[in-house]
């Protein structure tokens, strides 16, 4: 028993194999840790990916779902924090606004959203004192779809004075873009394989503001948004500026000789059938 442990203590005291004993409990660890390893990147987890293609506020159903085992780290590499792992954060959902869900693709977070989430559900949602406005655009208007839901533009009312000159002012600024729209009222911005025309652009104002906005409308005067980094100045470069509060009162202006104008003509309409009846009595 002593003769033993003498052995063993002379032969830790050797240097030369203490270095060596370190060295293959080195070897040992760098194998064990590099089989775990291997052994969990290649553990299998199941994934869920679509059946489909699915377009953009589509309603996913089970149908659309389907599930795949495929290495861990195949999903460490794309990103595990991006991939929805539950099928009950998929089916039920909907396609988000903006996003093409191919066949064969996972599903990724941004993705897929609740309907009530989707970014246009803003539009119904507008504060207290807000009025949802649609304003009529082509792709001219449209700075060729630069403008874009959730940008912001400014609005220009342009009219022309007395002399034929142009006139154009801004009548309001920095506005958030909530939908552009086609003519079907689809979002012009999907992701889909077609270039979409913009129709109408939706965006909430003040209700006065949209009041004044309706009215020049009406009275035949030109509203056109304008991104908001364009220089006033490259809006209409032949064109005299005016501001909005002189905007205001010439659409008051109009709308005040519209309303004269309307009355004196129900008037002199009423006239003229009220002597044309007393003339057809007097010839009776």
């Amino acid at each position: 028993m002593n003769s033993s442990t003498m052995k063993i203590k002379r032969l830790l005291g050797n240097k030369n194999t203490v270095t060596l004993i370190c060295a293959v409990l080195g070897l040992l660890v760098l194998f064990f840790g590099y089989h775990r390893a291997v052994e969990n990147a290649t553990q299998p987890v199941d994934v869920y990916y679509a059946t489909q293609n699915i377009q953009p506020r589509t309603l996913i159903t089970d149908a659309m779902v389907d599930k795949i085992s495929v290495p861990q780290a195949a999903i460490d590499e794309m990103g595990q924090g991006n991939i929805i792992m539950k099928k009950e954060d998929i089916v039920g959902k909907k396609a988000n606004i903006n996003s093409l869900i191919p066949q064969g693709s996972m599903f990724y977070k941004g993705a897929v959203v609740d309907e009530k989430d989707l970014p246009d559900a803003a539009v119904y949602n507008l504060k207290k004192g807000e009025t949802l406005y649609q304003l009529a655009v082509n792709m001219n208007s449209s700075y060729a779809r630069a403008i874009v839901p959730d940008g912001y533009i400014d609005i220009y009312i342009r009219t022309t004075d007395a002399s034929g000159k142009a006139r154009v002012g801004k009548f309001v600024e920095n506005v958030k873009v909530l939908a552009v729209l086609t003519n079907n009222s689809q979002d012009a911005f999907e992701n889909t394989d077609e270039i979409r025309t913009p129709a109408y652009i939706h965006f909430a104002v003040p209700d006065e503001t949209f009041i004044y906005l309706t009215s020049a409308n009406q009275l035949g005067l030109t509203i056109f948004p304008v991104p908001t980094n364009v220089a006033e100045s490259e809006v209409q470069p032949d064109s005299s500026f005016i501001t909005s509060t002189e905007l205001k009162e010439y659409i008051d202006n109009l709308s005040n000789k519209f309303i004269q104008d309307s009355v004196s003509s129900e008037i002199t309409d009423n006239n003229s059938s009220t002597q044309q009846t007393t003339e057809n009595e007097e010839n009776e």
